[in-house]
């Protein structure tokens, strides 16, 4: 009857010991909650303020180059065109004094003649 008693004991204890380590795990996985990001050891809104404020600059450099450079090409084709447009006006004027000094002479060459044609 000892034996008995004794394996009768030991299976008690056994489930006893099952009982514990279950409610146990139960109460140290209910104290774990929800896993804590760590704590940064820098400041993100610092960071944050840096890579803003090198993409401004970076921007700003970007459009002042980009505006510098379609002005000088912009500079570059007025001037080319208003050169095109006196070069004609120009031609047009010496060819208007060479019609003139044409005329002028045809003019004194009749005058001339008329006159010789009087005499």
């Amino acid at each position: 009857m000892r034996v008995y008693a004794e394996r009768e004991r030991n299976q008690r204890l056994g489930s006893w010991h099952a009982f514990g380590n279950a409610l146990g795990n139960s109460i140290v996985e209910g104290m774990k909650g929800t896993p804590k990001a760590p704590e940064p050891k820098f400041d993100l809104s610092k960071l944050e303020k840096s890579v803003n404020d090198k993409l401004n600059q970076t921007v700003n450099e970007i459009s002042t180059k980009t505006s510098a450079d379609f002005e000088a090409t912009a500079n570059q084709k007025l001037e080319e065109k208003s050169q095109q447009q006196r070069e004609a006006f120009d031609a047009k004027e010496e060819a208007k004094l060479v019609a003139r000094q044409e005329k002028a002479a045809t003019y004194r060459e009749s005058a001339v003649t008329s006159k010789c044609s009087f005499s």
